[in-house]
């Protein structure tokens, strides 16, 4: 008996395995890598540009009820601790302002043992903290009182001028002022109250 030709497909038992081989393996994944790595740099800087938006937003709503509170009270809040910041007021004297949270990042109410928590919350609602809020990211209010700083002179028992300060990621920032408050120097962006200088002692 003859046998029938077969037309149209190539029987199951020759048909070829394919797939990828080693080497477009490696080719994909390092695509993929790369591409994943510019994604990541990208969402990263997005990121930090973020969060020096809200620095540069909280520090001026501090100045804001920095200066309610001084329209009211006839001075500044008191300079309370030597270093009063939002991860944490302590005795540390800057430039060295070791809070007392150093090592705790996240939210709270550092502010508590310093002068500035006295703003809040008559004059702004809750006492702002830095984004990151560990060291060196945090705000610091260095007010004036009975002593010669920023090149202005208050009396004893009355605040009558500050620097707030915070750290800057992104370097390019025009609002970037590097040594603006040279109680600490590490600080970048700075806004000053009644005559204090920025960038002095």
């Amino acid at each position: 008996m003859a046998k029938k030709k077969q037309f149209g497909f190539i029987p199951l038992e020759t048909k070829l395995q394919t797939g990828f081989t080693l080497v477009e393996l490696l080719v994909t994944i390092s695509i993929i890598s790369v591409l994943a790595s510019v994604v990541l740099t990208a969402v990263n800087s997005a990121r930090a540009k973020a969060r020096d938006a809200r620095r540069i937003s909280d520090l001026r709503q501090m100045a804001i009820a920095l200066e309610l509170y001084y329209d009211t009270n006839g001075q500044y809040p008191p300079d309370a601790v030597s270093c009063d910041t939002s991860a944490g007021s302590s005795g540390d004297a800057p430039p060295a302002c070791t809070p007392a949270s150093d090592t705790t990042p996240g939210p709270g109410d550092f502010w508590v043992a310093g002068g500035f928590h006295m703003v809040s919350p008559a004059f702004i609602s809750i006492s702002p903290s830095d984004p990151r809020n560990i060291r060196p990211y945090f705000y610091l209010y260095e007010p004036v009182q009975g002593e010669t700083q920023f090149g202005v002179v208050c009396p004893s028992g009355n605040a009558c001028a500050y620097i707030i300060s915070a750290l800057l990621e992104n370097t390019s920032n025009p609002h970037v002022n590097p040594g603006c408050n040279q109680r600490f120097p590490g600080h970048n962006y700075c806004i000053a109250g009644s005559g204090a200088r920025l960038g002095t002692p």
